[in-house]
């Protein structure tokens, strides 16, 4: 984590203690000492259990809430801590691993205030070699309108779905209201919950990295299986165990630059060399893994490495032709995408990248260039202009059809993109404000879901905050579409719809 992610005068104390809080765990995780001796990955352990009972602790939770203690910053001890503060077990002994290897022995009091702990945490941090991190935020300023913004008639703009409006159906569907009803949500999830998913997001995070940097991959992805955290974790560590047992037997020492995905589809080439991706069912045994990872060669990564960079100068020729930026779309492969930009390339001609497209490049500069977003010709038969402002095309298309595509839309998609904008600039500030106002880590968009239901749930929820901070503080938020009940996601975070009642 380094000291530009984590401003003190920027951010408020729930999004602090989530970065400083994720940036430690992952350097502290047993995971990472699994060459080290027993006691020392147990030790670990109990470090992350006793961390995720002080976490959850009055004092941190109003911390977070922005809320003035009681009587003192001192932890309040629940009657089901394992430590209290007057045990010796509230002081901890553990290890962090330094730049060179070398493992750096830390201690670390609990039942400190949280501002010390922050701190003493962010320290261990600096001394294992990371960058130094600001100290905690202060508290915050006494809650004031936004310069420039009308709360009650611009940026909090309440939608057709609010909780107050409904229609015939709604107002009887008694399951329905039931499943959108936050309060009752909040008051039957518990605490313990949200910290086992929290932990097991960690758990699968730390085994992500480890595994990344064992086999030097660029990227460990696993979202599109649609696992659990805790299942993804244990896939992780036989990919780990496969290294540590067999790695002799791969053909390169580092796989570096091609990212690792593990899919359930069948693809009759495990390898992408134009994508630089290398596929892995995750029901394969650990032979089937091996075959698959061997069939990696030097090869193999050279020839990614070339079309790499001749999808670099053919996307720079064509985006200098057309005026616009270019890339590919979900439902495109990257053979496809190769095969498309070579093929304009080709229709450019030798005499068409002098004077005339100098004019068109300075005059792009001038200008927003408009995006193109290139899908599979099954997804995309014509091209149109897309809700987010982008021009959508396939990859079939000649130069001439895009050339005009781009003359028609692009007047109209540079002015979607300018309304874009000033909605995500709403959004934006509507997101630093929620988080102030309830101590949230994270607020974030979940699925299909507009602007202006957005904006609209959390000016609800802004209005009740006196309600549910208590309830909220130092949680994740995920804004769903409507359609979906509240619930807990993998990750820990508090999924509602934006119609919550």
């Amino acid at each position: 984590m380094s000291a530009s992610a984590v401003k003190s005068s920027g951010v408020s104390r729930s999004v602090y203690v989530a970065q400083l809080r994720r940036a430690f765990l992952l350097r502290a995780h047993p995971d990472r000492f699994r060459n080290s001796e027993d006691h020392v990955r147990r030790g670990q352990a109990r470090l992350l259990q006793a961390l995720s009972e002080r976490w959850n602790a009055q004092d941190f939770l109003d911390y977070t809430a922005n809320v003035a203690p009681s009587s003192s910053n001192r932890m309040i001890m629940t009657s089901n801590s394992n430590f209290s503060k007057n045990s010796k077990t509230s002081k901890i002994p553990y290890v962090l691993e330094k730049r060179d290897g070398s493992l750096l022995e830390q201690t670390i009091q609990l039942d400190d205030s949280v501002e010390n702990l922050l701190k003493s945490l962010a320290k261990a941090l600096e001394l294992s070699g990371a960058a130094s991190l600001p100290p905690p935020p202060p508290p915050p300023p006494k809650p004031e309108p936004r310069k420039g913004l009308d709360a009650n008639k611009i940026f909090w703009a309440q939608t057709s779905h609010s909780a107050d409006s409904s229609n015939g159906t709604e107002r009887f569907d008694i399951n329905t209201q039931k499943g959108r009803d936050l309060m009752a949500f909040l008051k039957s999830t518990p605490a313990s919950a949200i910290e086992e998913r929290r932990s097991f997001r960690m758990d699968a995070s730390a085994a992500a990295l480890v595994a990344r940097r064992l086999y030097s991959f660029q990227a460990i992805d696993g979202v599109s299986m649609g696992w659990s955290s805790e299942s993804f974790a244990i896939l992780l560590r036989s990919l780990i165990r496969l290294h540590e047992e067999h790695s002799s037997r791969f053909h390169v020492d580092s796989f570096y630059p091609l990212r690792l995905v593990f899919s359930h589809d069948d693809f009759q080439s495990k390898l992408d060399v134009y994508g630089g991706v290398l596929y892995l069912h995750p029901a394969a045994t650990q032979l089937q893994m091996l075959e698959t990872l061997q069939e990696v060669t030097k090869s193999n990564l050279e020839e990614f490495q070339q079309n790499r960079i001749l999808l670099q100068d053919h996307t720079a020729q064509v985006q200098n032709d057309l005026g616009v930026k270019l890339a590919k779309g979900f439902s495109c492969s990257s053979e496809e995408y190769h095969s498309f930009l070579d093929r304009l390339v080709r229709n450019l001609g030798p005499g068409e990248t002098k004077q005339e497209d100098l004019t068109r490049t300075s005059r792009a500069l001038e200008l927003e260039r408009v995006r193109i977003v290139v899908e599979s010709p099954a997804a995309c038969r014509r091209a149109r202009l897309t809700k987010e402002g982008y021009i959508q095309a396939h990859a079939l298309m000649t130069l001439d059809e895009l050339r005009n595509a781009t003359s028609r839309l692009s007047e109209p998609a540079l002015r979607k993109r300018e309304e874009q904008r000033d909605d995500e600039k709403k959004c934006k500030e509507a997101v630093q404000q929620i988080q102030w106002a309830l101590g949230l880590q994270k607020v974030t968009r979940r699925g299909i879901l507009s602007h202006a239901e957005f904006l609209g749930s959390l000016s609800r929820l802004l209005d009740k905050q006196s309600e549910y901070r208590s309830k909220m503080a130092g949680y994740s938020l995920g804004i769903a579409g409507s359609g979906q009940f509240c619930h807990l996601s993998d990750d820990g975070s508090l999924v509602v719809p934006h119609n919550w009642t």
